[in-house]
């Protein structure tokens, strides 16, 4: 019987955050890999667990969770991903809340 990789291949929802920061990560790889758009919004709001959207799977592996969506037509994941909904206070702008957003994210070990 053939083994399943749960970290790849989980079509759930729940962002996986057992492991390292690294490990979290994979968490949008997953979510470009299953089509998941309600994971891939999960682990955008997840700053303080996952600290890059672009991250590689591994050092053998190089392609982006962006590659994949492209790959497989995922207009909507992409949109999600380059532009997420912010809620914008009054006396600031849409991008400066998304630079904000993206650098507020826990840092790489």
């Amino acid at each position: 019987m053939v083994e399943r990789d749960l970290s790849k291949t989980d079509p759930t929802s729940n962002v996986f955050l057992e492991c390292c920061i690294r490990c979290n990560n994979r968490n949008v790889h997953r979510a470009a890999e299953t089509g998941n758009l309600k994971l891939l919004q999960k682990a955008i709001e997840a700053k303080k667990n996952i600290s890059l959207l672009t991250a590689f799977w591994g050092p053998d592996v190089t392609e982006t969770a962006i590659d994949i969506m492209i790959k497989n037509n995922q207009h909507e994941m992409l949109e999600a991903l380059m532009h997420p909904k912010l809620r914008v206070p009054q006396h600031s702008t849409y991008q400066r809340e998304r630079d904000n957003s993206y650098s507020s994210r826990i840092a790489n070990p």
